[in-house]
């Protein structure tokens, strides 16, 4: 059987299909996104009061931060005692 020809916009069409299924299987095929930093973890023992309740809190090394001691953290308000525990304000 003869082998069938092709218009040139068969062809162009045929070329587009090819080129987008390449294309699916190279976006199919990508390593996945690295994983979302979740949280801040305390890099020492950390003291400070809670600001809801005002009672005292203690933070262990690696311990995920609440948003509001990771924010004194990260912005260089805590002091470090004598005894290298970190004390925020």
């Amino acid at each position: 059987m003869p082998a069938r020809r092709l218009t040139p916009k068969q062809t162009e069409r045929d070329e587009a299909e090819d080129a987008a299924a390449q294309e699916a299987a190279s976006v199919a095929a990508a390593p996945p996104p690295p994983p979302a930093r979740i949280g801040v973890q305390a890099p020492s023992y950390i003291r400070a009061k809670h600001p809801d309740h005002g009672q005292p809190v203690v933070f262990v090394p690696g311990e995920l931060l609440p948003d509001w001691a990771a924010e004194k953290v990260k912005a260089g308000k805590a002091k470090v005692d004598p005894d290298g525990v970190m004390v925020l304000p």
